[in-house]
């Protein structure tokens, strides 16, 4: 299951698409024999990453002699920048660096597949799951 998994993940990292809720329930067999094919599911929170995007505070920049095309763009681009900066996936399997507020890599998808490996194996969460109201 890992291996398909993993597979799968290099794929879509490498088209640029990050999952970012590896979690159990997203993933699914396509049938129930012993060695069904292990599928990713819900891309519900998924993000299309484009390194050549600048950096928010360049995108908003009002320059002169810009056009309403222009600006509309630029405006755009700092939507989804901004989108992307926000808290997304499921608190007992997302990566430090999106909890924090930290930009979205592949790195937070490994992260998370590797807290599924553990709860797999272990039969428990590595965290202890506390809820907090503030």
């Amino acid at each position: 299951m890992l291996r398909g998994i993993s597979s799968a993940l290099h794929v879509l990292h490498e088209k640029g698409i990050l999952h970012l809720d590896i979690k159990p329930e997203n993933i699914l067999f396509e049938t129930k024999e012993k060695n069904a094919k292990a599928v990713l599911t819900d891309f519900g929170v998924a993000q299309v990453t484009n390194p050549e995007l600048s950096s928010f505070q360049e995108v908003v920049k009002i320059r002169p002699n810009k056009t309403v095309a222009q600006m509309i763009h630029d405006l755009q681009v700092a939507k989804r920048q901004i989108d992307q900066t926000l808290l997304v996936g499921t608190v007992g399997y997302m990566a430090p660096e999106i909890v924090l507020g930290g930009s979205f890599t592949p790195k937070a998808d490994v992260y998370s597949t590797g807290v599924v490996l553990y709860s797999l194996l272990t039969g428990k969460s590595p965290f202890p799951q506390r809820v907090s109201f503030f």
